[in-house]
């Protein structure tokens, strides 16, 4: 579990002076400035040692109230590295805790939270809790819509998301819209060549595997490969996933 430390004060203890306070600003400042990126698995080393440290500075600053944004970026970070770790309790604890601060500090309705909010379907989806990863996407796709419009890209992002969910309970028609969804919204956003059309495209022939649909999942899949060999190269991972999963497609016909 993410615990933050509580504060050593007394029940006459005077209330946080700004002598204390500016170090902490100048700490979160220089800690948000030293983390390197969380999904840099070649920095892993250096984000677990700089954890601990992040997580105490950041409950510290939590309580005290002080420079909300950086504290819930700190929060949320350490929540991206920790669930690609696989530590998906630490994990949801630190979204949660970044989801709380931007609440309470932008209001129900800003980008920000949606971030946290999908963060934290991510982690649900993952352990297998697709209620709540359901809830989680689904006011994500509310807030993103609203603030951003219904054709942005985290828009399909969120749609995607909530696509596998769908999928992963079985409720595929409901599967498909959603990844048809974000594949329109990615193609006028991006263009037609895009990667990530590409794993979209991958994701509908993951569906259509799943449902016994051969054809349509070859014709997908092989759309996927061709943009990821045009935009990634042949040797790239993508690209060779991709051709994998065509090869080891049985025939529609067998």
């Amino acid at each position: 579990m993410v615990c933050a430390p509580e504060p050593f004060l007394g029940e006459s203890s005077p209330p946080m002076s700004t002598s204390i306070e500016l170090p902490l600003v100048l700490l979160l400042g220089r800690l948000a400035e030293s983390l390197p990126d969380p999904q840099d698995y070649g920095q892993w080393e250096r984000f677990g040692l700089l954890t601990p440290h992040v997580l105490a500075a950041a409950g510290w600053a939590g309580t005290y109230g002080t420079d909300t944004d950086t504290v819930a970026g700190l929060w949320n970070q350490c929540g991206i590295n920790l669930f690609l770790r696989a530590d998906y309790e630490a994990a949801r604890d630190a979204h949660t805790e970044a989801l709380t601060i931007r609440r309470a500090a932008l209001g129900e309705h800003h980008p920000s939270v949606a971030t946290s909010l999908t963060n934290l379907g991510l982690v649900h989806q993952t352990v297998g809790d697709y209620p709540a990863a359901r809830d989680a996407h689904t006011q994500a796709l509310t807030i993103y819509r609203a603030a951003l419009g219904d054709h942005h890209p985290s828009v399909a992002m969120t749609l995607g998301n909530l696509g596998a969910v769908h999928q992963a309970v079985g409720d595929y028609p409901a599967a498909r819209d959603a990844h048809t969804q974000a594949l329109t919204i990615k193609r006028a956003a991006l263009g037609d060549h895009h990667p990530s059309v590409a794993m979209t495209l991958g994701n509908l022939g993951n569906l259509y595997q799943s449902i016994g649909d051969l054809a349509g999942a070859r014709k997908v899949w092989g759309e996927a490969a061709e943009i990821f060999t045009q935009v990634l190269g042949p040797d790239h991972h993508y690209t060779q996933k991709a051709h994998r999963l065509l090869a080891q497609l049985p025939d529609s016909k067998s």
